[in-house]
């Protein structure tokens, strides 16, 4: 028989802890879990991270008519403001895996046919003394578009082209021929290089894979746990599920000498309640220090990935199963950044990541004369 909770008033059932995020109590007293939704438009929930529009340089009141689903709404400049401020930026508010970002244009007038679309993933400038500055952004990808006459235009974020052809118009296929990008979007930046009389922007659309499940995991009752075989105490894990690109965890690697052993380490993340995933992608870009010095920021060797519904072992630790396994290989230090794993849809409660910070008992010094940090991780995605 399943165990039953009853209260008899609502001040007594709205005390109970619940994770908060996973399960809704409503004002009847109806306890219902909240959806994890995968393939969204990132889009929809943006201003449910606190953002929105972030920016725009004409007709400010018109601006947020690019994001309310209504494609009879528009945003447009105002030309008596001139062409330095046609200009509009929308952010997501959390670091997204997109595949597509679609910009529809008011179908009462022609579109808008010269424009620039710039990409940022939450990239600050740095000062002389590499320090991010707060309240900057950099631009990650910029893409300039001429002679567009779609009203709806499809862009490919995965592509450096954007899955334009040389004239910024659409690409009839995207082909291989552009290198391919992270896909990790947090702001986009339309640029107009003309006005078009009557032409407005009606909606920007951001197909993502889905609700990352870690965003909010500590404020629900989950936790993070580190540990490593040299010390007992790690800390910033939160930088980890903060949806901030440029935060980040990692370890420092000054303790990892030639011990004559190889230094094992765990982070066990704790969703604080059970999921059904499929999808873990771990962002490994160190948009935390500037570029020139990056290469001194390095992930991993191998790893693995395991995952658990709680379950007791025999010996009574967590029972956890596979999820994915990466091989050694020098390209997981500083070259492959971001790290994509999809398995067959399970419940989980507990996420493990178990993974070397040396290599061949510690014959190489470790990491110490090698990087600054280690395993460094800007998030770590669950969907």
């Amino acid at each position: 028989m399943a165990e039953r909770l009853s209260y008899n008033t609502r001040s007594a059932w709205q005390e109970w802890k619940h994770p908060v995020g996973a399960v809704d109590l409503t004002l009847t007293g109806r306890v219902q879990p909240l959806p994890v939704r995968k393939n969204i438009n990132a889009v929809s929930n943006a201003e449910s991270f606190g953002s929105g529009i972030r920016n725009v340089g004409s007709n400010s009141p018109a601006a947020v008519n690019i994001m309310d689903g209504d494609p009879s709404t528009s945003w447009s400049p105002d030309p008596a403001e001139g062409i330095d401020n046609a200009w509009i930026e929308l952010d997501l508010g959390r670091l997204v895996t997109a595949s597509e970002i679609v910009i529809t244009f008011d179908e009462a007038a022609a579109p808008f046919q010269f424009f620039n679309v710039l990409l940022s993933g939450g990239d600050q400038f740095f000062t002389n003394a590499l320090v991010p500055v707060n309240g900057t952004l950099a631009y990650n990808l910029s893409r300039k578009v001429g002679f567009n006459t779609a009203h709806r235009l499809v862009l490919n974020p995965r592509l450096h082209s954007l899955g334009l052809g040389a004239a910024g118009a659409a690409a009839e296929s995207s082909g291989g021929n552009f290198k391919e990008t992270s896909g990790l979007i947090r702001v986009i930046r339309i640029e107009l290089e003309e006005f078009v009389e009557g032409a407005g922007i009606a909606e920007i659309s951001v197909s993502a894979i889905g609700d990352n499940i870690s965003m909010g995991l500590i404020e629900r009752g989950g936790s993070i746990e580190l540990i490593t075989d040299l010390q007992q105490v790690l800390s910033g894990a939160e930088n980890m599920v903060d949806g901030n690109i440029v935060t980040n965890w990692a370890m420092q690697t000054y303790h990892q000498t030639q011990t004559g052993f190889d230094i094992f380490n765990r982070i066990i993340f704790d969703l604080g309640a059970h999921y059904w995933v499929d999808q873990v992608r771990i962002i490994g870009e160190p948009a935390g220090a500037p570029s020139g010095i990056r290469n001194s920021y390095a992930n991993f060797f191998w790893y693995q990935l395991l995952g658990s519904d709680g379950s007791i072992a025999p010996d009574g630790t967590l029972r956890f199963d596979e999820l994915a396994f990466v091989d050694d290989s020098p390209l997981n230090e500083t070259v492959i950044r971001n790290f994509d794993h999809e398995f067959d849809l399970q419940k989980i409660r507990y996420i493990k990541q178990f993974f070397p910070s040396t290599r061949n008992g510690g014959d190489r010094a470790g990491t110490h004369g090698t990087y600054r940090s280690f395993a460094l991780i800007s998030e770590f995605q669950i969907y």
